[in-house]
């Protein structure tokens, strides 16, 4: 079933949407005035043709995202003509695999269209703005984002999907002492992006009942499964190419043969290899 929104420009009533596979992290609008079109020049170069509404712009701030990683999406409308106008705005979109549409069951499906119902003042431009997340088992290496308005014009953006930025290398070994199972762990996090980290967080998630007794070179805490280890003040800063490294040991009962299934540093998921 469609969802519909109505945005009544005036009043800037915020609008909450839900693109194909994408939970929604925040939406707002904003409005402004066009200048009516008294001259060829003041006219948006969007206005072409007879569409009253038009699409001067659909972007990403960033233009790309990691699995597991968010952006914000920005679509920009303009009422051309000097009467107020209500259009219906379709919101949808593609996951793409090298440029070719594809069902890949990591990145869920993709729903059903989103509907948004604009209400446009003569001459206004709204800008509706949305946050956008790629589920972190996506295997996508874009998304093609569509805005389609009632007359039938449509902008496709494409949202480039980039692999995580964060190589997570785990040497795991478990032991037994008498009366007691014990392991080893070493994890070197490597920073892969084009970015530098500070005060990075990693968490490591065990499939056993896994409980660490001590570690070094980070500040450990944990709930349940999951090991969360923090930088110190001398590591915490680690530019692209370099990484940083940490350990622990502790104790298991249960699976504690089986190493991390998985690794994340400041909520993005790292790519995971073992030594």
């Amino acid at each position: 079933m469609h969802r519909t929104h109505r945005l009544t420009a005036p009043l800037l009533i915020a609008t909450a949407l839900a693109l194909a596979g994408f939970p929604v992290l925040a939406a707002t609008s904003t409005a402004e005035a066009v200048t009516a079109a008294a001259a060829t020049n003041t006219v948006p170069v969007a206005c072409t043709g007879t569409n009253s509404v038009a699409i001067t712009s659909h972007t990403a701030a960033p233009s790309w995202a990691t699995p597991g990683d968010s952006t914000v999406e920005k679509v920009t409308l303009v009422n051309c003509t000097d009467q107020a106008v209500v259009e219906t705005v379709t919101f949808s979109g593609q996951w793409l695999l090298n440029g070719t549409p594809a069902s890949l069951p990591g990145c869920g499906a993709p729903g059903e269209p989103t509907q948004v119902v604009v209400s446009f003042a003569p001459n206004q431009k709204v800008t509706t703005s949305f946050g956008l997340a790629v589920p972190e088992t996506c295997e996508a290496t874009s998304y093609a984002a569509s805005a389609t308005l009632g007359s039938g014009a449509t902008n496709v953006f494409q949202l480039k999907i980039q692999p995580p930025n964060c190589l997570a290398s785990v040497n795991y070994q478990p032991y037994k002492i008498p009366s007691q199972n014990r392991f080893y762990l070493s994890v070197t996090v490597s920073n892969v992006g084009r970015t530098s980290w500070s005060n990075w967080t990693a968490a490591l998630t065990f499939a056993g009942d896994n409980s660490i007794t001590t570690g070094w070179n980070a500040t450990f805490t944990q709930t349940g499964n999951v090991l969360t280890a923090t930088s110190m003040g001398w590591n915490g800063y680690v530019p692209p190419g370099a990484s940083a490294s940490f350990g622990a040991d502790g104790t298991w009962t249960v699976l504690g043969e089986s190493p991390p299934t998985r690794v994340t540093l400041s909520g993005h998921l790292c790519s995971l290899s073992f030594s």
